[in-house]
């Protein structure tokens, strides 16, 4: 019975299928519901094969740029820019908080897109399918848009032509040119100074525990870059730190209680650096070698080098000091040697100087800091040099001088007076085809146009114009340069 229900049951079927066969266009609709399903399978196999990253968010505050890297990290080739929809959430300058759209605009060819659109400046190793975001490949994405930034909290979305969306909260790098505080949308911030200093402040540590700030010294000038802590907050037990050499970096965490960190000094290559520290600390057994390094006084008239006691933030103090009367001088320069010149680095390279000085009596005397080709007393500005000189009968402040073998620049008036016995920080950096002079961590004159390219050697200088004997102290040098062949 069971069998014959089976016949049955096939022959009723297959009559029923027979019945719809003979249905006009049924058979087409049938072979067109396969064509559907199939394509479907294919467009979510597409989607799945979809997966697209954004990396290294650039943005700054009172531009309309916020730039990012787009990444393939998918199987599926991406191509189809102008269908895919970019939407940029941020604070703009005029409307506030605000969501824009922007359309494609195609390749940039290195210039910023018109108002509300993005362009793909390139694509990493764009060598097989040219223009085509290949697995594994990074397109640089450009835009513009219709306002400036208030804020650096821009959110980015994209959506690709199959719908596959990606989202980035975070500014994971962030350049700062002034005054800022940190939100927790940052991580990396790219700190450019160009010669006026200024602070960057941290969010604070309650409820921020884990959080984490990589702050790295981007530019060249050498202007400081404060960091500092919430209120009375701290980093390293210390309410703020700084950075002013280029390259540098401070790598900081919070607990949620206070912000700790670690210091990374990059500004010139390990391997071909030379860095000289001088505390003036201790003399040695011959009268005319002074310091750790051996420095050398040398002049005409009684020159003295003598150290006193040290103070406060001040390891070791060098009173190098001229006879009384025009003419008589005092030079101090590295030299552990009677009878020979130690020209010691090359003007043409990189270098940066800091030498801390103050002058007990201002008058009837030139005062000199920096470096000079020629040590001979009384000469040091007839040659090649980068100093820093004083001379109260002719400006009341700091002057900046430089020379090449065609010429001098200066002196410029740095606007900085000298006060007898006040500490003064004076630093001068060559970098490229400047020479930088800072006082107390602010950029007072550049010079640009008679840049030394000899030998040269730093000196410290005081030549008595008439009248009693002077001094000037030394505390500190601290220099670095760049050692060819290393």
């Amino acid at each position: 019975m069971g069998l014959s229900v089976a016949i049955s049951g096939g022959i009723i079927l297959t009559v029923f299928v027979l019945f719809l066969l003979s249905l006009p266009g049924l058979a087409d609709k049938l072979f067109s519901i396969g064509d559907i399903t199939t394509q479907v399978t294919q467009h979510e196999q597409k989607i799945s094969n979809t997966e697209i990253s954004m990396n290294y968010l650039s943005q700054s505050v009172g531009s309309p740029r916020v730039n990012f890297t787009l990444g393939n990290d998918g199987s599926e080739k991406l191509w189809n820019f102008v269908d895919y929809d970019l939407f940029i959430e941020y604070d703009g300058a005029i409307s506030g908080q605000t969501t824009e759209q922007l359309s494609y605009s195609g390749e940039c060819l290195g210039a910023i897109p018109p108002a509300g659109k993005w362009c793909i400046q390139s694509i990493s190793n764009d060598v097989a399918d040219p223009k085509i975001l290949n697995s594994g490949e990074q397109a640089s994405i450009w835009t513009r848009l219709n306002e400036n930034l208030a804020s650096k909290t821009a959110i980015i979305t994209l959506v690709t032509d199959n719908g596959v969306t990606f989202t980035t909260a975070r500014n994971l790098i962030t350049t700062i040119t002034s005054d800022t505080t940190l939100t927790n949308n940052e991580e990396t911030v790219l700190v450019n100074p160009s010669t006026t200093a200024f602070t960057v402040t941290l969010p604070t540590v309650v409820g921020n525990a884990g959080k984490h700030y990589l702050i790295k010294y981007v530019a060249t000038t050498g202007t400081t870059v404060t960091i500092d802590g919430n209120g009375a907050e701290t980093i390293n037990g210390q309410p703020s730190v700084t950075l002013e050499y280029p390259y540098s970096s401070w790598d900081l965490y919070t607990d949620g209680t206070s912000w700790y960190g670690s210091y990374t000094d990059a500004s010139l290559p390990p391997v071909e650096e030379a860095i000289m520290i001088e505390e003036f600390v201790s003399i040695s057994t011959l009268t005319t070698t002074l310091g750790e390094q051996g420095w050398r006084l040398n002049g005409v008239g009684a020159e003295t080098g003598v150290l006193i006691d040290g103070e406060v933030d001040h390891a070791g103090i060098l009173r190098i000091g001229a006879a009384g009367g025009a003419g008589n001088d005092v030079d101090l320069y590295l030299n552990p040697q009677a009878g020979t010149i130690l020209n010691f680095f090359d003007s043409d390279d990189t270098f940066d100087m800091t030498m801390i000085v103050r002058i007990p009596t201002i008058t009837a005397s030139i005062f000199r800091v920096g470096a000079v080709a020629d040590m001979t007393s009384n000469n040091q500005e007839g040659s090649e040099h980068a100093l820093f000189r004083f001379q109260q009968a002719i400006d009341a402040s700091w002057q900046c001088l430089t020379r090449s073998g065609a010429g001098a620049e200066g002196p410029t008036d740095s606007t900085v007076d000298v006060v007898a016995n006040t500490w003064y920080k004076l630093r001068i950096i060559k970098d490229g085809g400047t020479i930088r002079f800072f006082i107390n961590n602010v950029n007072v004159c550049n010079h640009s146009t008679q840049i030394p390219s000899t030998a040269l050697s730093p000196i410290y200088t005081i030549d008595n114009t008439g009248g009693a004997a002077r001094t000037m102290d030394v505390d500190l040098f601290y220099g670095k340069f760049i050692m060819d062949g290393r």
